[in-house]
């Protein structure tokens, strides 16, 4: 696999960069707003890549393979950033559990070949609820009279249902290939 550059990638790796800048800003007790903000511009960078590899027809077996890290270093690096702002011992939880799916997935993406476990549909899912949720739960902490924190919890939830749901395809298309 070549390293093709293009602006989708340089997209994608926007993506990465903002991750630590997350955690960072977090660690130095930057106002939640702001946390909003980073977390924000790194998940539209998870559409903006994909349509501008479509749209200017950039597709790359590189691009392919960086945007699913790029999606996980931003989950991990939102997750921790969101346990950290709220100390919610249940996101905790249940983000671990998540964590280790994402663990278990990569280990069979690597054992397996990465092009046999392409990316599905409840996969693609998963991410979306999971940038939800944490988008939301951002939102819930820094305007709880407008946004109900439990709500977020709730689509956490939902995000950790998808992640074991995905995982458990997985791992059908792996014993059944």
């Amino acid at each position: 696999m070549s390293i093709d550059l293009n602006l989708s990638v340089y997209i994608t790796l926007t993506r990465i960069l903002l991750a630590p800048a997350l955690v960072i800003a977090t660690m130095y007790g930057y106002p939640v707003p702001i946390l909003l903000a980073i977390f924000l511009i790194a998940a539209l960078t998870d559409w903006m890549d994909g349509a501008c590899a479509r749209l200017m027809n950039q597709v790359t077996a590189f691009g392919a393979f960086l945007d699913p890290i790029a999606d996980k270093v931003l989950f991990f690096a939102s997750f921790l950033s969101i346990v950290m702002v709220t100390g919610d011992v249940y996101l905790a939880v249940m983000g671990s559990m998540m964590l280790a799916r994402e663990l278990i997935v990569t280990f069979m993406r690597v054992y397996n070949n990465s092009h046999a476990l392409s990316v599905s549909l409840i996969a693609k899912y998963k991410t979306g609820f999971q940038f939800a949720a944490i988008g939301y739960l951002f939102l819930a902490v820094a305007y709880p009279s407008w946004w109900p924190y439990n709500v977020g919890v709730i689509l956490f939830f939902i995000s950790l249902i998808l992640s074991v749901a995905s995982m458990l395809q997985y791992i059908k298309r792996v014993t059944y290939a």
